[in-house]
């Protein structure tokens, strides 16, 4: 197959139709082969002119992707990115997207091709995610069949809660409702069995593999072929004969108690991260007619049995015979311990006493409710990782610390060139040997096309993180720094109205709030401190002589931006915060929709914080302006009814959290 295709010079109908035999599995060839096919076939339709609008009618035929009758693509095409389905447009956009990889295909020179050009050829062809036409010639139940024979199953029960909000279903389904036919058949498979799913020895941590077991995490992450959208399932255990641990201390800190289930992760933090990521969603939705870049949690299952030696056993026995749990028992019992006695002092003692062995298992059990769900929307892409990756010594930290293998010069460029490309979403490699991380890199970021498009994308996460910000402070809401966070806040390329474009993504959401109806106030003081820390996860700090590395400062590795260009970055994001704040107040005050999230007297006193914080501003400079200030505020709020308690909680808020009310001034014009 190789030959023949090294064999053509030219487009040739003949051979087109043979490499769509071949890819589509007609031909009785394995996953491997057939994905190098599919490959050699976008390589091939590449030479085929896009004014040859008839071969292009015939061959969009042959992928189905067009109606019977006229020459118009399936409507299916738009929720895939494309923004048109007349002919002529929708291959003017396929050869665009096609052309990305244009890194790769150039090298493909026939016969004369070099050895480097032809590897690089086979190993993106292992890159189910990357090859545009494989979602046309791969079944979904294909899909699905090669990750399940690459991870471990067990017994589970869906976790169904009659007490959840309504928007939480309803978001699930709207986010598989928006998914293209491909990916939402691919995602139902996963969500209605009820299974749950393990990393295996045959689970590989190489990035944009089809089911990967990204390095440093305990997830699962499942990307379509053919597909800019990705899966994960949280959590998934550890490698090796125990899946699952307890630990209490690392590094001599006790740990908080939802991270005490190694590898997994407890049922109240999957239910509120599921609440709150749709209940964010929803009302980002109402407010600007658009989707949060956030992650949603689409459905989830208590974890009955987990994988062992012999197959799978009861999660009860696992944790209590040692013979079935093995070497460490001793330890993880002494956590378990520890963990149920944090529990009981932190008042969530059982009513029952249960003695022995099994009474502590059971004990534990009922405190963390092992779960596992699945979530759509992530990126494995996350910004501590991909700074990581764009350090001098990027190519060691991912083969020789993650992976435990050793690299060529060669395998470390193509890794370089494949997240370069991630980053930059359409990226030309340098016309120079790789020598060193660093020096290649430098080259890279020297090619005026990738210096434009990294400012631009810079920029671009800027504005849409200042977006998102915005929204979340009209809201009243934060997430105590979690959902900002570098190790939480992710970018992935998406194909768009046609385009290649850069998003951030916003995950593990679990600490995500906004202000429950039941309040009739805003709790000011503890809302700005948790506020504070989402700032410093995303700007980064200094505490002391030692820098807090936030979002931004990943960002500004991976993209290498000029220090003007992080000025002006700020200033985007600041606009976009601004708009965002402005219009979210509106919108609560406007909108009987968005309304019905809060309470009806919040409503009502929603402008009485910027006009706080407005007169603050104005007074601060001054001891006889804020006692002023501070003696109108309490006679606006008194006359309003406020509780002397939330009038004191205002002022103090104030008081205590003075540098962030003055960093974010500009906001409170809107008062």
């Amino acid at each position: 197959m190789l030959e023949e295709f090294l064999d053509q010079g030219a487009y040739v109908r003949s051979h087109a139709l043979q490499l769509i035999q071949v890819a589509s599995g007609r031909e009785g060839d394995g996953w491997e082969i057939r994905r190098l096919a599919i490959l050699m076939l976008e390589n091939h339709l590449l030479k085929n002119s896009a004014d040859k609008i008839d071969e292009w009618d015939f061959l969009l035929d042959r992928l189905k992707l067009k109606f019977a009758p006229g020459r118009q693509a399936h409507e299916s095409m738009l929720r895939e990115g494309f923004s048109r389905t007349d002919l002529r447009g929708f291959v003017l956009q396929l050869r665009r997207r096609l052309k990305r990889l244009d890194r790769v295909h150039d090298g493909i020179k026939g016969w004369k091709s070099s050895r480097s050009a032809l590897l690089d050829f086979i190993r993106l062809s292992r890159r189910d995610c990357k090859l545009t036409l494989a979602r046309y010639l791969f079944r979904p139940e294909e899909v699905v069949a090669r990750i399940l024979s690459r991870v471990h199953l067990s017994r589970g029960v869906p976790d169904l809660d009659p007490f959840q909000p309504y928007f939480i279903e309803e978001e699930a389904n709207r986010s598989i409702a928006r998914l293209p036919d491909f990916e939402a058949r691919i995602l139902r498979s996963f969500c209605k069995t009820g299974k749950i799913y393990w990393v295996s020895e045959t689970t590989g941590s190489e990035i944009n593999s089809l089911i990967e077991y990204p390095l440093t995490t305990s997830v699962l992450v499942i990307k379509p072929p053919g597909s800019d959208v990705e899966f994960a399932i949280k959590r998934a255990g550890r490698r090796g004969s125990n899946p699952l641990g307890i630990v209490f201390r690392r590094d001599e800190k006790t740990v908080p108690g939802p991270h005490g289930l190694d590898g997994g992760t407890g049922q109240q933090v999957l239910r509120r991260e599921a609440e709150m990521s749709a209940k964010f969603s929803r009302l980002y939705h109402l407010v600007h007619d658009g989707e949060a870049p956030l992650s949603r949690v689409i459905c989830r299952s208590f974890i009955y049995n987990v994988p062992v030696r012999s197959g799978e056993e009861r999660l009860l026995n696992y944790f209590t015979d040692p013979r079935i749990f093995g070497e460490g028992y001793d330890a993880m019992r002494a956590a378990m311990n520890e963990s149920v006695e944090s529990f009981d002092a932190g008042g969530k003692r059982l009513q029952a006493e249960l003695p022995g062995d099994m009474g502590l298992t059971v004990r534990f059990l009922s405190h963390t409710s092992p779960t596992q769900g699945i979530l759509s929307g992530t990126s494995s892409f996350r910004l501590d990782k991909l700074a990581a990756y764009l350090s001098d010594n990027g190519a060691e930290v991912y083969f020789k610390k993650g992976l435990r293998a050793r690299t060529s010069n060669l395998e470390a460029r193509q890794f370089a060139d494949e997240i370069l490309e991630e980053v930059l979403c359409v990226y030309k490699p340098p016309d120079a040997p790789y020598r060193s991380h660093r020096q290649y890199l430098r080259a890279a970021f020297s090619l005026p096309e990738n210096r434009a498009r990294a400012d631009h994308n810079y920029l671009s996460v800027m504005r849409d993180s200042g977006a998102v910000r915005g929204t979340l402070l009209g809201l009243r809401g934060h997430s105590k720094g979690e959902s900002f966070a570098a190790a939480n806040v992710g970018l992935r390329t998406c194909w768009e109205r046609g385009e290649w474009r850069i998003k951030i993504i916003f995950m593990d959401n679990d600490h995500l709030n906004v202000i429950n109806p039941a309040y009739r106030d805003l709790q000011s003081l503890g809302v700005l401190e948790s506020m504070n820390a989402d700032d410093v996860s995303f700007f980064g700090a200094w505490q002391g002589d030692r820098r807090l590395t936030g979002s931004v400062d990943c960002l500004n590795t991976i993209y290498r931006v000029r220090k003007e260009t992080v000025i002006e970055g700020k200033e985007v994001f600041d606009r976009a915060m601004k708009t965002s704040y402005g219009k979210t107040l509106r919108k609560i005050e406007t909108l009987p929709q968005l309304q019905l999230f809060f309470n009806r007297s919040y409503v009502a006193r929603l402008r009485d914080w910027d006009t706080i914080a407005q007169g603050y501003l104005k007074a601060r400079h001054s001891e006889d302006a804020l006692a002023s200030w501070r003696e109108r505020m309490r006679n606006m709020l008194a006359a309003k009814g406020y509780a002397p308690g939330s009038i004191s909680n205002h002022l103090n808020a104030v008081e205590v959290h003075g540098d962030f009310i003055e960093r974010h001034s500009f906001l409170y014009s809107f008062a």
